[in-house]
């Protein structure tokens, strides 16, 4: 199949890189004159890079039979409003117009776990954890929704739980974590940890996309799947097993920080979702 991938040098998108790669699909990536290379160093020559200065004359060429969309901004660092609303939105809703005018049937995009919290906490007047980036990925999935509506397209929206792994950016939670944990700190400061998340392994969050492609002839209109292990665990379960495994001498002071009022306390993926990650054997 041909697949028309953004986000490719990124955590998530390197791993749906390297399955799409090992399934024998067809890529053309979309990369940036700034994008750090190195996940994905080892498999130049097996795709084809595009330009996100050519995008646009890419994916007419390209002719993809899918669109796999995996770029986001989180807004961490330098980054501003205007920033992540132009890469959560702005941009997605250029490459969804392209998709439907290159006469592609499909378009899989990635969301967050994080918009879960969406539309109950603005109409009850509440703060969003995370709001920039959490109302522009909205945002971005009901106009997938709306073309999907206007049979345009047919849109699938993967939400992803909290996913972690190798490669990830060290200033994340959990690599900011197992950094401290693997150096011995003295005392790692935490909250309580009774947050409640649903941990994926990348590797297995990209295995659903696989799993998503050869579905496709299946599905038209707009769906929503919850990608997870279906399984939720705390926080401090999560952190006090890492030490254990790290075989880590720091002492966790639950407690020491304050939770902020507009923290995420439980997510877990949908029991009824086809793509957990349990069902696939993992």
């Amino acid at each position: 199949m041909k697949v028309f991938l953004t986000g490719a040098t990124g955590f998530l998108g390197s791993n749906v890189l390297r399955a799409l790669l090992r399934e024998g699909h067809a890529v053309a990536a979309t990369l940036r004159e700034t994008s750090d290379m190195e996940r994905i160093a080892n498999l130049e020559g097996q795709y084809t890079g595009i330009s996100m200065n050519a995008w646009k004359d890419g994916i007419s060429h390209f002719m993809p039979e899918v669109v796999v969309h995996c770029a986001t901004s989180y807004g961490r660092g330098n980054a501003n409003t205007e920033e992540v609303f132009s890469s959560n939105l702005v941009f997605p809703m250029m490459l969804l117009e392209s998709t439907i005018a290159c006469g592609c049937r499909y378009f899989v995009n990635t969301d967050s776990f994080f918009c879960k919290q969406l539309p109950d906490r603005i109409e009850k007047g509440e703060r969003l954890y995370m709001p920039d980036y959490t109302l522009s990925k909205y945002q971005f999935s009901e106009w997938g929704r709306l073309r999907a509506i206007e049979d345009k397209i047919c849109f699938i929206n993967l939400c992803m739980e909290h996913i972690y792994g190798p490669g990830d950016r060290v200033d994340k939670f959990v690599p900011w974590l197992e950094t401290q944990l693997k150096e011995n700190v003295p005392q790692i400061d935490l909250t309580l940890g009774t947050q409640e998340r649903d941990f994926v392994r990348v590797e297995d969050a990209a295995e659903a996309y696989i799993k998503v492609l050869n579905d496709l002839p299946k599905y038209s209109g707009y769906r929503h799947f919850e990608v997870g292990t279906g399984e939720s665990r705390t926080l401090r379960s999560f952190v006090e097993q890492r030490k254990e495994e790290l075989k880590s001498t720091s002492t966790l002071n639950f407690g020491a920080i304050e939770m902020k009022p507009e923290e995420i306390l439980f997510s877990v993926a949908s029991s009824t979702s086809p793509y957990l990650i349990s069902k696939f054997g993992f």
